[in-house]
């Protein structure tokens, strides 16, 4: 058995099971639980939420590998990071880059959050058209954090 629920334990609709030679998506029961083929040790769980959105956050693509035996719980991680984007008088910038992984989101308000993000360091890679490339790294803890990213001119 397979269950997968966002970050507040709420059940999911959608999963996907990545298994070498097989990949299988679809939709959930109510209860969040996996109703396709049984899954299995080692199979990984990738549970992609809503990208970016109006509101000025998107979820990052979460991925598990299974461990040990059934019943198994995938959970969004809870670990958020707030954006803010700047240049290098501390002036608001939009239009950046950021990618984390091989995720890439582009064209990005002054202030953005990233959420779903598992504990730990992560390198985000910022990039603005009119700007220098350049990446920060992020200690992701249980409290939200906040971020401020100054982009250099070129």
């Amino acid at each position: 058995m397979l269950r997968c629920l966002d970050a507040q334990g709420r059940p999911l609709s959608y999963a996907k099971l990545l298994r070498p030679g097989l990949t299988l998506d679809g939709e959930l029961a109510e209860d969040g639980g996996w109703n396709l083929i049984d899954p299995r040790a080692n199979d990984t769980i990738l549970l992609d939420l809503a990208e970016f959105d109006d509101e000025g956050f998107a979820y990052v693509t979460h991925r598990q590998q299974l461990q040990g035996q059934a019943p198994w719980t995938v959970r969004v991680p809870t670990g958020s990071a707030r954006l803010s984007f700047v240049d290098t008088q501390n002036q608001p910038l939009e239009g950046v880059t950021l990618c984390l992984g091989d995720q890439t989101f582009t064209d990005l308000p002054e202030t953005f959050e990233l959420r779903g993000l598992p504990a730990g360091k992560h390198t985000l890679a910022v990039g603005h058209p009119d700007r220098a490339a350049g990446s920060i790294v992020v200690d992701v803890a249980d409290q939200p954090l906040e971020v401020t990213i100054p982009i250099p001119a070129r």
